[in-house]
């Protein structure tokens, strides 16, 4: 039986590193068990609030019994302990939810070698946090898939510091494609909103930002 990912897992699972991970609400654990297929790791951690989720992914990795697989009901990294794995995962929850667990377990002093995120909205609330602790940004990635745009991006500590730009778009996006295909594309969506919400504050900010930016873009520098 081959694991078939999604787009945006499979870049999450191109970013891991190390033989171990945990994935933090691993919802159906498609994830390990791809990795585990295609020997990247021997050891897998799935994480998940639902036990009926942990039970689906318990079922599909008991096809792959060579791989130390354990499943844990936790509330985000509650459950996992100080540098247990080499690479912690956490795809598919806000950003908020995610900077929220960050907080929880730095202040625990609960820290790993690698963090791969994928926040569904407010990238820059997960960047900050790992800046705030050390943890700098080593990839960056914006992918498309089904009419969505997601960013998936990897984190280890002393790596490269993000500018403020960088925090918001990801440490590449003066030359991701995507990225500039995002920008034309929201910034075309935010002013059609601001034709009749003049006074929002959020979304005039927003295209400020996404302004700033497209500035930075490669192909834009001579335009």
């Amino acid at each position: 039986m081959r694991i078939v990912l999604s787009k945006r897992l499979k870049k999450v699972a191109s970013m891991v590193t190390g033989n171990s991970i945990a994935d933090v609400g691993c919802d159906h654990g498609k994830l390990g068990a791809y990795l585990y297929q295609n020997k990247k790791i021997n050891k897998v951690i799935n994480m998940d609030i639902s036990k009926a989720s942990l039970d689906k992914a318990d079922e599909l990795m008991s096809s792959f019994k060579e791989c130390e697989t354990i499943c844990r009901v936790s509330d985000g990294c509650d459950a996992l302990n100080d540098n247990e794995v080499d690479t912690l995962v956490m795809a598919g929850l806000g950003g908020t939810e995610i900077a929220i667990i960050l907080k929880r377990a730095f202040a625990e002093n609960k820290k790993y070698k690698r963090y791969v995120l994928s926040p569904n909205r407010h990238p820059e609330k997960v960047r900050k946090v790992l800046l705030e602790n050390g943890y700098g940004i080593v990839e960056d990635a914006m992918v498309k898939e089904g009419g969505i745009y997601y960013v998936v991006f990897a984190s280890e500590k002393g790596a490269k510091i993000p500018s403020n730009n960088e925090i918001y778009y990801g440490i590449n996006f003066r030359t991701d494609p995507v990225f500039k295909e995002y920008c034309i594309n929201r910034l075309e969506h935010l002013n059609t909103l601001l034709l009749t919400h003049t006074n929002a504050k959020g979304i005039k900010e927003e295209i400020e930002r996404l302004n700033s930016a497209k500035k930075e873009l490669v192909d834009d520098k001579n335009n």
